[in-house]
């Protein structure tokens, strides 16, 4: 597999959330999105199958996110 090939992707649609705690799905310039609420811990869950011509070597995930109003705090990702 070449360098910069990807595996597996993800768009809000295959968003899987918990019972509670979630992201909502929005639109923003008609494109969905998940938003995630600014003052409570909320979670995204995403599931899949890695292609069979995976062969191993670590994997390098890329979260794209835009606020809508926030000016300060953290932004915190987690990835497993």
């Amino acid at each position: 597999m070449a360098a910069g090939d990807s595996l597996i992707v993800f768009g809000p649609y295959q968003n899987e959330p918990p019972s509670s705690a979630y992201a909502t799905l929005d639109l923003r310039n008609l494109h969905p999105v998940l938003d995630f609420d600014d003052t409570t811990e909320e979670a995204a869950v995403f599931a899949g199958v890695l292609p069979r011509h995976y062969a191993g070597g670590g994997i390098t995930v890329y979260l794209h996110y835009a606020m809508s109003s926030a000016t300060s705090g953290n932004v915190v990702w987690t990835a497993a």
